[in-house]
C-alpha cells in the first residue's frame, strides 16, 4: 500500500502535472482561462527554470567525494533505478542514472571494494523487470567474479533497500567498511535509511545535477522541459524524507 501511496503521490506533485491541471482548466472554465492560464505559465517558468534548480539543489545534493581518498572497503552497494531491460533485444537500457551503475563497477575493478551488493527490484507497480537480476549477470560478462556479487532483486523502494541488505550483510559475514552509490539528490534518504538499520556507510554520491553557476541566457531565464523533470527528482526527495520520518524509516 505504501508502494501505491507513493507512486501516486510523485504524480500528483510533479509539476508538469499542474502545468497540464491547470491548462485543462483554463479549458472548461472559460470564466477563469486567464487565471489558469497565467498559473500554469507561472509553474511552467519557475520550476523550469535552471538557475533555480541549481541553487536549490545545490544545499540539498551530497558533494561529490575524491576517488583517490576512498580507503578500502569490503563491499560496495549499488542502488538500482539506473537501468530496464528491453526482453526485445535481450539488452540492459542504462537511463540518467547509470553512474551508479559504473562507479560501482569502477570501485571493483580498482580493487576499492571486495564485493558487489546489487539492491534494485522493480519500480513499477506491475513489479516487473526485477532490476537486481538481470544486472547480476550482465556484471559476470564485464569479469566481476560472481562469489563477489550479492544481490538483493525484491526492493522497490529505498526502505526495502537498506532492509534486504541489512540481511545480506549479516547472512555473508561482512563486518568491514561498506560504501554506498547512488546519486547526489538521493544519498541524504539512503545513508539515513541504512544508518538507521544499523548499517554504518561511507557515501559515494554520483550523478549530481547541480553544477557550476552558470549566467547564461538560457540557463538563467528559458525554461526547459527537462528542467520540470529534475524539479520532480527533487521534490520527491524532499517529500520522500519528509514521509520517512514520519514512518520511521529515517
Amino acid at each position: 500500500m505504501f508502494f501505491i501511496f507513493s507512486k501516486v503521490l510523485t504524480f500528483t506533485i510533479a509539476p508538469i502535472t499542474w502545468v497540464i491541471i491547470f491548462l485543462v482548466l483554463a479549458m472548461i472554465i472559460a470564466k477563469k482561462r486567464r487565471k489558469f492560464l497565467i498559473w500554469s505559465f507561472s509553474v511552467f517558468f519557475v520550476f523550469g527554470n535552471s538557475f533555480l534548480l541549481d541553487e536549490a539543489l545545490r544545499h540539498y545534493e551530497v558533494n561529490r567525494v575524491n576517488k583517490t581518498e576512498l580507503g578500502k572497503y569490503e563491499a560496495v552497494i549499488i542502488l538500482g533505478g539506473y537501468s530496464n531491460y528491453d526482453p526485445t533485444n535481450n539488452q540492459i537500457n542504462f537511463g540518467e542514472s547509470s553512474d551508479r551503475f559504473i562507479y560501482g563497477l569502477w570501485c571493483y575493478k580498482n580493487k576499492v571494494a571486495d564485493k558487489i551488493i546489487i539492491s534494485g527490484g522493480s519500480a513499477s507497480l506491475l513489479g516487473l523487470d526485477k532490476e537486481g537480476s538481470y544486472v547480476y549477470p550482465f556484471l559476470t560478462q564485464l569479469g566481476v567474479k560472481a562469489k563477489d556479487i550479492l544481490v538483493d532483486s525484491i526492493s522497490q523502494n529505498t526502505y526495502q533497500n537498506a532492509v534486504n541488505v541489512k540481511q545480506i550483510v549479516e547472512q555473508n559475514n561482512i563486518e568491514g567498511r561498506i560504501l554506498l552509490i547512488t546519486s547526489s539528490v538521493h544519498m541524504l534518504r539512503a545513508s539515513k535509511c541504512f544508518n538507521k538499520q544499523g548499517i554504518e556507510v561511507v557515501q559515494f554520491p554520483v550523478d549530481r545535477i547541480s553544477g557550476s553557476r552558470k549566467f547564461h541566457l538560457e540557463h538563467l531565464i528559458l525554461p526547459q522541459a527537462e528542467t520540470l523533470q529534475k524539479w520532480q527528482v527533487f521534490i520527491h526527495e524532499m517529500v520522500g524524507i519528509c514521509v520517512y520520518k514520519i514512518k520511521g524509516y529515517v
